[in-house]
């Protein structure tokens, strides 16, 4: 791939995760301008719910890419890489609505590694989706 494209690429992912990053930076610039703390942040459910949105769109993004592309894709592990996305919506969702009903540092902390979690596939999944979606226009062309 020449560098041109890859940087089409690297500022594509940048851009998009950039509607991530949005609403969390104003959570926090609020949370700092009301005067809470580092824990409230940390037992704030938004980040649950950031995770959430990520997840489900990369799952959604992920099936409907595969099912597009002319070229060779193994459909099973494509199946299976769905389904890990979908098991993290589940398990983000979860954490959510305990957050909202009983909220703790635990969960609180589970939820902002769920979170970081979230953002290092997006990266990875963003990129591989951009690749098929590349081959496959490079085949109808």
């Amino acid at each position: 791939m020449n560098s041109k494209i890859n940087i089409g690429f690297e500022w594509g992912l940048k851009t998009g995760y950039v509607f991530v990053l949005l609403p969390l930076t104003l959570l926090v610039l609020v949370k700092t301008f009301v005067n809470e703390s580092l824990s409230q942040l940390i037992l704030a459910p938004d980040w649950s719910l950031a995770s959430t949105l990520v997840l489900g769109q990369l799952a959604a993004r992920m099936s409907n890419t595969t099912s597009k592309a002319q070229v060779k894709v193994n459909h099973d592990y494509a199946e299976y890489h769905v389904a890990k996305r979908i098991f993290g919506v589940v398990i983000s969702s979860s954490i959510y609505l305990i957050m909202l009903i009983k909220p703790s540092y635990w969960l609180g902390g589970l939820q902002l590694f769920v979170f970081v979690y979230a953002s290092i596939v997006y990266f990875s999944d963003s990129r591989a989706i951009k690749m098929l979606d590349a081959r496959r226009k490079q085949v109808d062309s």
